[in-house]
């Protein structure tokens, strides 16, 4: 099943980049919209915590499908600790100013649902979808992943975010999964962006800064366009460098 699996990936990159787009928008938008129905007390909190749970779900079972040398073609080892240490810092701006904890157990509750939701969107458009574009150039396979991640943001009109706040929220999503893409190619490893973008979100929620005086989308996009830039420094520099673990995977 695995083998098949891949060599359909590989003959159909584009159909199954559509294909795993639209698993995603699925489930997000049926537990946005059907879990207030069948539960109207629920809180959005919680509804949201649930939509990351499926999700998370479903991309560690396709995970588990294409296998270890598809999540991690190097094995987990990282071939450039210095490619990190910027990201880790930008994402990390918000805290320098304090951390800011209203409840220690909210904080356990966000961290872990941070850590889900890194899993999730690193693992469908940093690992999955980004992979299998890499044949078709490093530069499609970035440019498109970052911008289905960022449009894919657009369903947080249903959680009541507002179409404006939305549209910048696509932009800053798409900023920051270039961002991470770029991590993924160069770092040689794939786990160190789950926790990358695990500690972004998470720094956001809990500094001093947000949601006053800087209101959370102004840090967000000030954190998203330092590592846009960071993104294409790294990529500029060495494309070439890029690891293309596909066409090992489906011989």
């Amino acid at each position: 099943m695995r083998m098949s699996f891949t060599s359909l990936i590989a003959r159909r990159p584009w159909a199954s980049t559509i294909l795993f787009t639209v698993v995603w928008l699925g489930i997000g938008i049926t537990t946005a919209l059907w879990l207030p129905l069948l539960f109207p007390t629920l809180d959005v909190t919680y509804v949201r915590a649930l939509g990351t749970i499926a999700l998370a779900v479903v991309a560690a079972l396709v995970a588990a499908i294409l296998g270890w040398r598809w999540i991690e073609p190097d094995a987990g080892s990282i071939r450039s600790a210095r490619v990190y240490i910027v990201p880790i810092v930008i994402v990390s701006l918000p805290l320098f100013a304090g951390l800011r904890v209203e409840n220690w157990r909210l904080l356990a509750f966000i961290v872990v649902m941070e850590l889900l939701t890194g899993l999730s969107e690193e693992l469908f458009f940093r690992n999955f979808i980004l992979r299998m574009l890499l044949p078709r150039g490093v530069f499609i396979a970035v440019l498109v992943s970052s911008l289905l991640f960022g449009l894919v943001h657009l369903a947080n009109i249903l959680y009541g975010e507002a179409p404006l706040i939305a549209a910048l929220h696509v932009l800053g999503a798409a900023s920051f999964g270039a961002g991470m893409a770029a991590i993924v190619l160069r770092g040689g490893a794939f786990w160190p962006v789950v926790l990358i973008h695990a500690l972004s979100n998470s720094a956001l929620r809990f500094s001093w800064l947000t949601p006053s005086p800087i209101p959370v989308p102004a840090m967000s996009a000030i954190v998203s366009i330092l590592l846009l830039v960071y993104a294409i420094l790294l990529l500029r520099r060495s494309a070439d460098q890029a690891h293309v673990p596909i066409a090992t995977m489906v011989r």
